[in-house]
């Protein structure tokens, strides 16, 4: 009796030792991947909320220059081109003012993570002097995350190449 006790206390064989590794280094690998996949999911959501920050950014600054533009020319009914060069709704216009923004929310002519544009849709002309104008904004950002050259040329949608944030505005170009 006294050889049997003494036999269980020697402690565990190889084979559970081994196993116990196994089971370790699965339940490792599988938290690692997890954290790798908040860390991932994490920096797009920053991404989308940045692209947000840009987006609202650029619709404020259409926004302040068309206000500054309907008291300057109030008698003109065609929104200057430098703001809406194309008003048809199909055309994406590059931004006009800015090559770009930085991950920041910046402008900038250098590393530029986000580009913006924007395609209008005349709704309303109200006499001579008013018009109303949805504009859709599109700000865009690589998936590889690598910085753009330029912002000056229209991008077609490519959803293997690009992630995409739309915002839609409507605004009145004048009020009499």
């Amino acid at each position: 009796m006294t050889a049997h006790v003494h036999r269980r206390n020697r402690g565990y064989t190889v084979a559970e030792v081994m196993m116990g590794m196994a089971l370790f280094a699965i339940t490792g690998s599988g938290v690692i991947a997890m954290e790798t996949a908040a860390i991932r999911g994490n920096a797009s959501a920053r991404r989308m909320d940045q692209a947000a920050i840009v987006g609202n950014g650029y619709i404020d600054k259409m926004q302040k220059s068309l206000v500054v533009w309907s008291l300057a020319s109030p008698v003109t009914a065609v929104p200057p081109a430098a703001v809406y060069p194309t008003i048809d709704g199909a055309t994406w216009n590059p931004a006009s003012s800015t090559t770009g923004y930085d991950i920041a929310g910046f402008e900038t002519t250098t590393d530029i993570v986000f580009c913006v544009q924007h395609r209008d849709t005349q709704l309303q002309v109200i006499g001579a002097n008013a018009s109303v104008i949805r504009s859709d904004v599109m700000v865009y950002w690589k998936v590889t995350q690598d910085p753009f050259a330029n912002c000056t040329a229209a991008v077609a949608p490519n959803l293997a190449t690009y992630h995409y944030l739309y915002l839609t505005t409507v605004n009145k170009v004048y009020q009499p």
